[in-house]
């Protein structure tokens, strides 16, 4: 597949919680029986949203596992380095991911997904570097503003 062939969408969140957004993002994929790597910046940031796919509801459950270096069989796998470990057709981006890294492995995947937190001028910024660099690429880009706050 060729960068042309990606599409990335940017999801403004005005919440003070991204990361549930991401949760409700990654739930909803799921249930259609879609495939996700949500690539973290850091092992922290991993940790949490790991934990998070846990409790954030009461009434789900999203089988998912943290990605060290081997492919796995769950639907949503979690990490903080480039790649694709569980053949997902979707990569979510949580953090300040590198622009440049992001390039690198963009044929693996049809879906981009960017949650912008609205009210994080460092994240922002961040995701803003990644939307250019996508777009001259030649990836389709869209933005989509949440509803709610």
């Amino acid at each position: 597949m060729s960068k042309n062939n990606v599409r990335a969408d940017f999801f403004e969140v005005a919440s003070t919680k991204w990361e549930l957004a991401l949760c409700k993002y990654i739930e909803a994929a799921v249930e259609k029986g879609e495939r996700l790597y949500v690539w973290a910046e850091a092992s922290q940031l991993a940790e949490y949203l790991d934990d998070l796919l846990w409790t954030y509801s009461e009434s789900s459950f999203i089988p998912h596992a943290r990605f060290d270096d081997c492919d796995m069989p769950e639907p949503v796998a979690i990490g903080t380095a480039p790649g694709n470990p569980n053949d997902a057709m979707r990569l979510i981006i949580a953090g300040r991911v590198d622009p440049e890294k992001l390039l690198g492995g963009l044929e693996e995947y049809q879906f981009i997904v960017d949650f912008v937190a609205k009210r994080d001028e460092g994240l922002t910024m961040h995701a803003r570097a990644r939307w250019s660099a996508l777009t001259s690429a030649g990836v389709s880009v869209e933005f989509h503003e949440e509803a709610g706050g």
